[in-house]
């Protein structure tokens, strides 16, 4: 994570970063397993031996980036209308947006079919913003 804060009218506004990287694979594989053909009673049923294996992975990548706007606290300000004291009370903004990818892939071979195989590459893309506001009870 990357981070870089500037100041604006007594605010303080940060830009963050972020990126990661992520890979799973698992892999399967049996010489000897049982398949079974239906028949037309439980007795006709047909049992095969034969190799199975799958082959499976998942990789996932991402990049952040949130704009955060904060107020340091600051218990002498006074707002003289109640526009300015409910716009004064908003403490904390943050906004980001989210990139994320994914590629992912599955290998069978088995009796059934000889060989499959899926893969898909789908893409998500995030947005939020998000405040903290901060109401002062006292009376003016």
């Amino acid at each position: 994570m990357h981070s870089v804060p500037f100041l604006i009218n007594t605010r303080i506004v940060s830009v963050h970063f972020r990126s990661g990287l992520s890979y799973y694979y698992t892999q399967f594989m049996k010489e000897e397993f049982s398949y079974q053909r239906p028949g037309q009673n439980q007795q006709d049923q047909i049992l095969f031996i034969h190799p199975y294996e799958n082959q499976s992975e998942l990789t996932h990548w991402y990049v952040e980036a949130d704009l955060i706007r904060y107020r340091p606290s600051d218990s002498s300000r006074r707002p003289n209308s109640s526009l300015s004291v409910y716009f004064s009370s908003l403490e904390n903004l943050q906004a980001g947006l989210a990139l994320h990818g994914y590629s992912s892939g599955y290998l069978e071979k088995s009796l059934n079919g000889s060989r499959y195989y899926q893969d898909s590459t789908p893409l998500l893309l995030e947005g939020y913003l998000d405040s903290q506001w901060k109401f002062d009870t006292s009376p003016l």
